[in-house]
């Protein structure tokens, strides 16, 4: 980088993971673990290529996102050179991933810690073909999603199985987070939701109810939580908010009213297991048919 003067920056969360025996170690087992259906793959911020040069490598239809102009010339200069076939998008991923949408893809990243979540989010409800993710994070990140129940944790078990795939120490990045990562690695299981839009809507819906206030029992957040608040872009994005709307009065009472038969009225969410929430769901929709 320096040869092109320019440096990591801190507001794109960069932090570039330069131990060659780390990376080797992470890709051994690819491309063998790709999902079966997967047919397309791409990279979130390429960074300096630590990543990219092993994907490349694979032979197989790749797309890759970059937000810093810099990282983009010094792959164009490079790498490009020996993959004229792959197409970068040069921008930021948020605004672009439209490109490969609609793919059966599997996606690499080293995400930034305070947009983790939205990519995640974003690639379970908006990437209907989704095989799977290896994604980079913060190690209390990858902790909480998969040792503890939150709404996201709830809601990735309802798309697949997520674990932890390796921890990788701070000193093998450039600078120095303060922090050890760790690599996710996510396997879609379609099979558990399904893809139909209004399912995945509710789904979402009921996981942010029942997180809101997280000391609250479930009575309480079902009855009293302001259910329309919580109809989100990503949410808006699968269903029309009038038609969603006329559908949260009767959704909202058939939790309640499997709530009760179950007898978990004074549970509190942290007290069930992602697959508890799957579960529930699934049973409230049985009453909705």
């Amino acid at each position: 980088m320096a040869e092109h003067g320019a440096s990591p920056r801190k507001s794109w969360g960069q932090n570039y993971l330069i131990d060659r025996n780390t990376i080797d170690q992470v890709f051994a087992n690819f491309p063998g673990l790709l999902p079966e259906k997967t047919t397309h793959i791409a990279e979130i911020g390429i960074g300096l290529g630590a990543f990219t040069h092993k994907i490349l490598s694979w032979d197989l239809p790749t797309s890759l996102f970059e937000i810093d102009p810099i990282s983009c010339r010094i792959y164009r200069e490079g790498l490009g050179n020996l993959y004229p076939n792959v197409k970068l998008y040069e921008g930021d991923f948020l605004k672009n991933y439209e490109h490969i949408q609609s793919e059966s893809i599997f996606l690499f990243g080293n995400l930034p810690y305070y947009i983790t979540s939205e990519i995640i989010l974003l690639c379970l409800l908006q990437f209907p073909r989704l095989t799977g993710f290896l994604f980079m994070a913060q190690k209390e990140f990858a902790d909480r999603i998969t040792q503890e129940s939150s709404s996201l944790s709830a809601l990735i078990n309802g798309f697949g199985e997520v674990r932890k795939y390796r921890t990788i120490r701070s000193a093998c990045f450039y600078p120095q987070p303060k922090i050890d990562s760790t690599l996710i690695f996510f396997e879609a299981k379609q099979e558990r939701l399904g893809r139909d839009p209004l399912t995945l809507a509710l789904f979402s819906l009921l996981l942010r109810v029942s997180f809101w206030g997280k000391r609250k029992k479930l009575s309480t957040a079902f009855r009293e939580a302001p259910w329309e608040s919580f109809l989100t872009e990503e949410v808006l994005a699968l269903v029309e908010k009038e038609f969603l709307l006329s559908q949260i009065g009767n959704f909202q009472a058939n939790c309640l009213i499997h709530l009760e038969k179950i007898g978990w009225q004074n549970l509190r969410p942290d007290a069930l297991m992602p697959q508890d929430f799957l579960n529930f769901f699934q049973n409230v929709q049985k009453i909705s048919e």
